[in-house]
């Protein structure tokens, strides 16, 4: 849960505005495959930004002996997770940084769908 939620705080404030800004850009319905590649490409971009929030959280477990993804990779030795009582801040740090993510994401969709506004006058 952790790793999920780290990584999608990472795509969302990436990928919600470049998604809208694509959106408001194509005039064609249904969307080409070149806007399809693009928000791939978006998501990707956002993912790489959700990989560093991963990266914290796994080193984090891998320095106190923890192991999970070697051992799935591998198919070998045998999964050592921490516990709740060791996680459990972990994952409130997780959601909120997700919540972050997404605050940051509709700011910046917003401050982009304002930029487009006609000027008055």
């Amino acid at each position: 849960m952790v790793t999920t939620f780290l990584g999608l705080a990472g795509i969302f404030p990436v990928t919600m505005p470049l998604v809208n800004k694509s959106l408001m850009m194509s005039q064609i319905i249904p969307l080409s495959p070149w806007i399809v590649m693009t928000w791939w490409a978006i998501t990707v971009l956002g993912s790489l930004a959700g990989g560093l929030l991963v990266f914290l959280y796994e080193s984090w477990a891998v320095r106190r002996g923890y192991q999970a993804w070697n051992i799935f990779a591998g198919n070998e030795g045998e999964v050592t997770t921490p516990g709740w009582s060791k996680v459990w801040w972990w994952l409130i740090i997780s959601v909120l940084i997700l919540f972050a993510g997404l605050v940051i994401g509709v700011k910046l969709l917003k401050k982009k769908s304002l930029q487009n506004l006609p000027k008055p006058g």
